[in-house]
């Protein structure tokens, strides 16, 4: 079973990989950031804003069951620099998030209520390795993007955040 542990560590893993994309789109020009790209969302810029908004609508969810205020918007984040401190704001809140969980609270179900008011049933563990998963797909789209403005982020996988 999923200890709170093991996601504490699984999400210092998160902020970490983050954290380096981060710094890497930090040495690229605005007009890369915001470049139209062949990867899903359309730009560098928008694939970043998706995982980050990504992340406080799923722990609005897990926290609340459904959102209690309107997702963040794009249009507020108009350069890295605002985007990256919201980010830190989310990752935050999510760490304190996870520091709340008891172990046995990780296989207990959370119904959460979408915009049109239905209703689901989820696995509290399932919810948290989904943001993981999700945000590790968004990840190496940024990171390909990356290297190909010579902004490599390098090694981003887990053993290497470990060793």
């Amino acid at each position: 079973m999923p200890t709170k542990d093991l996601f504490l560590s699984l999400y210092a893993y998160h902020v970490w990989a983050n954290q380096r994309i981060l710094d890497c789109a930090e040495r690229v020009t605005p007009d890369q950031l915001n470049a139209p790209v062949s990867i899903t969302h359309g730009s560098l810029r928008a694939i970043l804003f998706h995982i980050m908004r990504t992340e406080w609508v799923w722990r609005m969810l897990m926290a609340k069951g459904q959102l209690t205020s309107a997702p963040p918007q794009a249009d507020s984040f108009p350069n890295l620099e605002s985007l990256k401190l919201r980010w830190q704001e989310e990752m935050q809140a999510t760490q304190a998030f996870l520091r709340s969980l008891e172990d046995s609270q990780l296989s207990g179900p959370v119904t959460v209520r979408d915009r049109n008011g239905a209703e689901s049933t989820m696995i509290l563990w399932d919810m948290l390795s989904h943001v993981l998963i999700h945000s590790v797909q968004h990840r190496s789209e940024a990171a390909a993007i990356l290297t190909d403005y010579g902004q490599s982020p390098g090694d981003i996988d887990y053993i290497f955040f470990i060793s």
